[in-house]
């Protein structure tokens, strides 16, 4: 589920794009940078990860889980050797896996299955 953010944003914010991260094209001019008063709507995506912005290969066959915990469902397998697109890291659950203990996990992407697997297994390409 989306969450949606109303943010009042000044023009000489949204003119020099400093609050969102992007500098407008010469000459573009916004709705917003016209009206001080202007409402931007920014949609959060809580619920899901961040698109892809690694790879990683894994170590050894492992479980891609729909949350960072083993008590999570299972989307997917990755075999060993196979590169996968890759997000964020995040604390989860702890497991042991690949001669390692911890609870460091890494949100993934291989053959259509979305989610986390354990980070101990994945090295980053």
């Amino acid at each position: 589920m989306k969450r949606k953010l109303a943010l009042t944003i000044g023009a000489t914010a949204i003119a020099g794009g400093s609050i969102l991260g992007f500098t407008p094209a010469a000459g573009a001019t916004s709705a917003a940078a016209q009206s001080p008063s202007s409402t931007a709507v920014v949609t959060s995506a809580s619920t899901e990860a961040p698109r892809a912005a690694c790879k990683a290969q894994a170590k050894e066959q492992v479980l891609i889980r729909a949350k960072a915990t083993t008590d999570s469902g299972i989307n997917g397998t990755i075999p060993q050797g196979k590169t996968v697109s890759c997000g964020e890291t995040k604390k989860g659950g702890s497991y042991d896996a690949c001669h390692k203990r911890d609870n460091h996990w890494l949100y993934v992407t291989y053959n259509g299955h979305k989610g986390w697997s354990p980070k101990a297994c994945m090295v980053k390409r």
